[in-house]
């Protein structure tokens, strides 16, 4: 991470913050599918079935009325009509009852179960009754299929019409726990999507607040420190961050430079001074020889006119005995024969002459 510009660290911090968001509204979507889901499956399906049940319990009462029609009707004509309402009757209560299993199949078989019952109450219990009321046309033979229905039929419809009444408030029941469960499942999920959107908020701000820390803030400190220490004179602080190629790495390679110039320039100075001291030394050095040489051409020029003086004096006897520089060693040497010499021939001359 060190190696990204800084503008590269924000946007992926936003993009951790765009991923949360992104995650958090796939999460509200699919918990706003699951609920819109569950209410059509409530609404379409469980309260369609509990319609369907009442509309096949009504065509099963339609199905008594029309029963009763056969039993007071005496014409063919009328006979056939209340027969042809009963088969639809009945057709409609087993398309209806099928429906409402097909609708709910956890109640399937209960639903199936009275289906039965109805068809069984039709086919089997009233069969005689519809049979004998259908081909009736006289009194006689109505009263006879009245008696019938009376005894084997009739009692069966309440049982009947009990069942499906039941059954309809069994799905009823169903349909609202089904309503209050998906109520609850929408509050928790309300409540789990405020819970995730503070929590990965507040989340992602630490993360982003360490990030920041780690990625900028704790490296710019550590070059303040750097350069502070550096203006106050010390110019063997470590200067970190050089090999970053972000800003950081810019500026820590800037800094780096201002104390490589100003180690060179202490260097620089360090040498002039040296150069400056050894051309002092040097200076001093001429001096006490041209000091050394002016004073030895002044002890021979005197040491030679003493040596005159003595001379004068005639003092032929004195030689010189202190020693010369070697580049003058030769003069007192040469001084010091001509006084041999003359002190000799003066001493022959004054020998002949006596």
């Amino acid at each position: 991470m060190k190696h990204l510009p800084i503008i590269a660290k924000f946007l992926i911090i936003l993009g951790i913050f765009g991923v949360f968001g992104v995650g958090g509204a796939v999460y509200t979507t699919g918990q706003v599918r699951d609920i819109v889901s569950g209410y059509q499956h409530v609404i379409r399906k469980t309260e369609a079935a509990a319609g369907l049940i009442t509309q096949a319990s009504q065509e099963m009462s339609g199905v008594q009325a029309d029963i009763g029609i056969l039993l007071v009707a005496i014409t063919p004509e009328d006979n056939k009509a209340a027969a042809t309402r009963l088969a639809a009757d009945r057709s409609a209560f087993d398309t209806n009852m099928a429906s409402a299993a097909r609708l709910l199949p956890m109640r399937a078989a209960e639903i199936l179960e009275l289906k039965k019952q109805g068809d069984d109450l039709i086919d089997s219990s009233c069969s005689a009754t519809i049979s004998d009321a259908s081909v009736a046309t006289t009194t006689y033979q109505d009263l006879a299929a009245q008696q019938e229905f009376l005894a084997s039929c009739m009692p069966l419809f309440p049982p009947m019409a009990a069942g499906m009444t039941a059954e309809r408030a069994k799905v009823q029941i169903e349909s609202s726990a089904a309503s209050t469960a998906l109520d609850q499942s929408s509050s928790t999920a309300i409540l789990l999507t405020f819970l995730i959107i503070i929590g990965g908020l507040a989340q992602a701000v630490v993360a982003s607040f360490f990030a920041i820390n780690a990625w900028v803030i704790n490296p710019l400190k550590k070059l303040q420190s750097a350069m502070e220490r550096l203006a106050g004179g010390n110019l063997q602080v470590n200067v970190e961050g050089g090999d970053r190629k972000d800003e950081v790495g810019s500026m820590a390679r800037t800094v780096q430079i201002f104390k490589d110039s100003a180690l060179q320039k202490i260097n620089l100075e360090e040498k002039a001074k040296e150069a400056s001291e050894k051309a002092e030394r040097e200076r001093a050095t001429a001096e006490q020889a041209k000091a050394a040489f002016i004073g030895q051409q002044k002890f021979v020029v005197d040491s030679l006119a003493s040596g005159l003086d003595r001379l004068a004096q005639g003092q032929l006897q004195f030689r010189l005995t202190a020693n010369f520089a070697s580049e003058y060693e030769k003069l007192r040497g040469d001084f010091n024969n001509a006084m041999e010499k003359l002190q000799q021939t003066l001493g022959s001359i004054s020998r002949n002459t006596h």
